[in-house]
């Protein structure tokens, strides 16, 4: 969103970690990432800014959908 300086976490509680499994190499979402000043880092990568762990996402895939033009 523009001109906010909120970062949204999803199902985030005091019991509850995130319960997807984290699917990025060397970066992490959950609420220990937020540092003591109450920032989260931003990834500077391309595209998401974050290289994904592609052998934990097919470990947890369900379905696998190819679309060809």
């Amino acid at each position: 969103i523009r001109n906010t300086s909120f970062y949204e976490l999803a199902l985030l509680g005091p019991s509850m970690p995130n319960a997807l499994p984290e699917v990025y190499q060397d970066y992490s979402d959950q609420l220990d990432s937020i540092d003591a000043d109450g920032c989260v880092p931003v990834p500077t990568g391309p595209g998401l800014g974050v290289a994904l762990d592609w052998d934990k996402i097919e470990a947890h895939g369900t379905a696998l959908h190819e679309f060809t033009l």
